[in-house]
């Protein structure tokens, strides 16, 4: 636990970034803390000696820089808390900044699910959701300051498309082609800003495969 209190950020993954506040309810309120965890009966103990819980995992949180990732679900969709020493979330205070690399965690999610309902399957999503994007924090990093949360996601999902056809994961070209006119910036802009290899360049207006394009 004591990598977690920084200052630097701990062996695994980022993938995910919350308030202290936000984290604290979340934990608090949610019922997926079942045996052997104790958590449930220490709430209970602090709620009758009229403490509030958020308030005083608020202050026990306020020490660490860095927190396990906890997952509300199992594989099988049931109801129970886990987490791993692999993947972290940061913590932080409403006055303060996060860090340059936890937006790329924040978008990872929405990033999984927009490709899963567009242009690939979610079979091929489940090493990243699990595992992170490689590519992410940079690109989300080079991307112009001050671009819109859906925009910077739209461009970044064509990205992941570009990083997941060269990983040998199937990506429709039709959405791919879709994706790529509703780009907030040119593809000339993403090698501008050495997102985007000078090699990939792709056209909207193909209608063959993308493999043939490559």
């Amino acid at each position: 636990m004591q990598t977690l209190k920084g200052p630097d950020r701990p062996i695994g993954s980022l993938v995910d970034c919350q308030t202290v506040r936000e984290f604290c309810r979340e934990v608090c309120q949610r019922k997926a803390f079942g045996y052997p965890h104790t958590l449930g009966r220490a709430l209970e103990m602090v709620t009758s000696m009229n403490y509030n819980p958020i308030h005083s995992l608020e202050l026990g949180m306020s020490k660490f820089k860095y927190f396990s990732h906890i997952k509300y679900w199992d594989e099988i969709r049931n109801c129970k808390a886990k987490w791993n020493f692999e993947d972290f979330m940061e913590p932080h205070k409403p006055s303060e900044i996060p860090s340059a690399v936890a937006p790329a965690a924040v978008y990872r999610g929405d990033l999984c699910a927009r490709n899963e309902l567009d242009p690939s399957f979610s079979r091929n999503l489940k090493k990243y959701r699990e595992h992170g994007m490689t590519w992410l924090e940079i690109s989300t990093e080079r991307l112009p300051r001050g671009t819109p949360k859906d925009r910077t996601i739209t461009a970044v999902v064509f990205l992941s498309c570009m990083e997941m056809i060269q990983n040998g994961d199937y990506v429709s070209f039709q959405k791919l082609a879709e994706l790529e006119r509703q780009l907030p910036v040119t593809q000339k802009h993403l090698q501008q800003f050495r997102v985007l290899s000078q090699l990939l360049l792709i056209s909207s207006s193909l209608e063959v495969p993308l493999d043939s394009v490559l």
